[in-house]
This record gives C-alpha cells, sequence and structure tokens, in this order.
C-alpha cells in the first residue's frame, strides 16, 4: 500500500513538472512573442527635448515611425536594462528611448496637485524653442541654475509666471525666461552660420549684407566717440555712454551706403531710416526679423541683427561693438532697408 502511494505521488510530482516547464518553455527560450524586460501599468508620457524621436520594432530594432516634441505616448512596460520604454503605437507595440520621454500619471488620470505630467497639463501644452545662444533653465523664476539650452533647444511649455515659462524638465518641471522662447518649432539649421545657429538668409537684398558686415567690421575697431556721445574724460571721449549704439549704427549704416541717416539719437535715427522716398526703411513685425535689420529695443538701444538670435551692437560699458543675444532688452520695433 505504502509503495502504490509512494509511486503515484512521484508519478504525479513528474506531471506537474513537466507540466509547468512545458508550458513556460516559450520563457525559458526566448520566445518571439515574449517580452524580454519588466510589465508595468500603462502611463502616459510625453517627448521633450527632443524634434524627432523613432519609434522602433524593439530595442535598436527598425524604424517604424517618427515623433516629435509634446507628442504624447501610452508606456505599457521597459526593457531589462531600463533604456527602453515599450509603448502601444498604432494598435502595436513598440520602443522608444527612455532619454526623451518625460513620464506621467496613470494613463487618462488627473493628478490634483501632483508635480507629475497629466492629462490635464498635456491638454494645455505648446511647443517652443530657444532662440538665445544660450539660456538657463531654472529651479523656480531666478532660482538655481539646473541646465544651460543651446540655440535651437526644443521645450515643451505647460504653463507661464509673470515673464517665465514653466516647462518640462526631466522627471518634473523648471523654468525658462519667455524673452528667450520662441512659439513653434526651431528653423532648420544651415551651413554657415555659428555652432548651433542657423546659417544667416538675406531675403530682404543686398543692402541687408552690407548693412550687417560693415557693422560687424566695427568689432575690431577702437571707435573715436564725439564728446557729445556722453561720458568724458578732460575733455576727451572717454566712454560712449548712452549714445554710443546709435554712433555705431549709424557709422555702419554710412559705410554701407546709406545716405542722410547719422544720428546720436536713438529715436531720431528711426525716423531718418524711415524717411521717403530715401532711406525708405520700413517697418517690419519683430518674428520676421532678418540678418541686417535694424533692431530698436527698450528703452533706447540699437543695433543690427545677426544670424537668428543674435544682434551687433555698442556696448557702452565696453566701449566697443559686441555681439550678444537679440533678446537683450524687449524689442520695440524693426526696420529693414528697401529692397
Amino acid at each position: 500500500m505504502f509503495k502504490r502511494l509512494f509511486v503515484l505521488f512521484m508519478v504525479f510530482t513528474l506531471l506537474f513538472v513537466t507540466g509547468y516547464c512545458f508550458g513556460n518553455m516559450g520563457n525559458l527560450f526566448g520566445s518571439k512573442n515574449a517580452f524580454v524586460g519588466t510589465q508595468t501599468s500603462a502611463k502616459t508620457g510625453v517627448v521633450y527635448k527632443c524634434w524627432r524621436l523613432n519609434v522602433r520594432n524593439g530595442p535598436w530594432g527598425k524604424i517604424l515611425d517618427v515623433i516629435s516634441v509634446g507628442d504624447i505616448v501610452n508606456i505599457v512596460g521597459s526593457s531589462q536594462d531600463k533604456y527602453w520604454y515599450k509603448i502601444s503605437h498604432n494598435g502595436q507595440e513598440a520602443f522608444v528611448s527612455h532619454k526623451h520621454i518625460q513620464v506621467g500619471g496613470q494613463q487618462g488620470s488627473v493628478a490634483t496637485g501632483s508635480t507629475n505630467l497629466n492629462s490635464q497639463i498635456f491638454a494645455n501644452k505648446k511647443k517652443g524653442y530657444i532662440n538665445a545662444s544660450s539660456l538657463n533653465i531654472r529651479k523656480v523664476p531666478w532660482g538655481t541654475v539646473l541646465d544651460k539650452y543651446s540655440y535651437g533647444t526644443d521645450v515643451l511649455i505647460v504653463g507661464k509666471t509673470g515673464d517665465w515659462y514653466k516647462i518640462v524638465y526631466k522627471s518634473g518641471f523648471a523654468y525658462a525666461h519667455c524673452h528667450y522662447i520662441q512659439d513653434g518649432s526651431a528653423p532648420a539649421m544651415t551651413a554657415g552660420g555659428p555652432s548651433g545657429t542657423p546659417g544667416a538668409t538675406f531675403t530682404s537684398g543686398p543692402m541687408n549684407k552690407r548693412i550687417l558686415d560693415s557693422m560687424r567690421a566695427l568689432k575690431s575697431e577702437k571707435l573715436n566717440y564725439p564728446p557729445a556721445c556722453g561720458k568724458t574724460r578732460d575733455g576727451k571721449p572717454s566712454t560712449p555712454g548712452n549714445l554710443g549704439c546709435a554712433f555705431a549704427v549709424s557709422t555702419a549704416l554710412q559705410r554701407a551706403g546709406v545716405k542722410n541717416a547719422f544720428s546720436l539719437g536713438v529715436s531720431n535715427l528711426a525716423a531718418q531710416l524711415q524717411r521717403k522716398p530715401k532711406p525708405g526703411f520700413k517697418k517690419v513685425s519683430t518674428s520676421s526679423r532678418q540678418p541686417g535689420d535694424i533692431i530698436i529695443w527698450n528703452p533706447s538701444h540699437v543695433g543690427v541683427m545677426a544670424e537668428p538670435g543674435k544682434a551687433v551692437s555698442n556696448s557702452s560699458s565696453l566701449s566697443r561693438v559686441r555681439e550678444h543675444t537679440d533678446r537683450s532688452s524687449k524689442i520695440r520695433f524693426i526696420l529693414r532697408a528697401p529692397a
């Protein structure tokens, strides 16, 4: 009797082990349908700091599609090394790099008071890009600098506090000054421009190129500022004061062949440039500014546009002409030479 029970026990044990192994053979030997990694509950995520993100059929696999900053993905798992997120894309499983996905809450949820992204924030998102050569990304407005973004970096804007945009940053949010972020996506890069910026395009005529070339040439000169520009020392010009910017632009305009335009006053110079029929400069929208345009900032400063995001103007403190971001102050208006 004992022997029979022992034999039955051994038979059942063998059947159980055999069934378990065969039932899990696909997982043990890497079945095509098995997902090698960890499964997670479905979550939403959003693409950030990446204009074109490849969607693949597997880790480092074939590219199925391309998604862009601000696009939402449904995350259903991750690879074993955590580098890839497994997502549901157009009705099929796909993979994207985790580096450009900001994970939010549970799919379709709105976490009130949460610092994580959620469907409510997704609905209010807006795309933008950095239009300065370098922009500090801060923890709070005027707070600790977390990072520096270069020209053309795409960002996802989810809110605004005063002059500060709230943007998606790594596992949460950060702030960047709105004056240095342009709505939309960055222009296509072209050869010939400085590092990280598009090359100059002079679609408004040869005069614009002559103006920019003449203004840039002043960077290597020691300008002889007239006493009327402002500060003097021992009766001789020392520093250009607040009028040196108009003197520098006037000098560049004269050398570029623009007649009847020379003034030590910014407003007066702008008025002279708009005289008809000559010089015949006209106001254009600030969003359409191009290299060689005359740019006037608040409260009273003038310079010349360079590549997108940059300008050339005189520095009163440095007593010389230098290049800088075109968003150093709020732009009042833009003047363009006739074609």
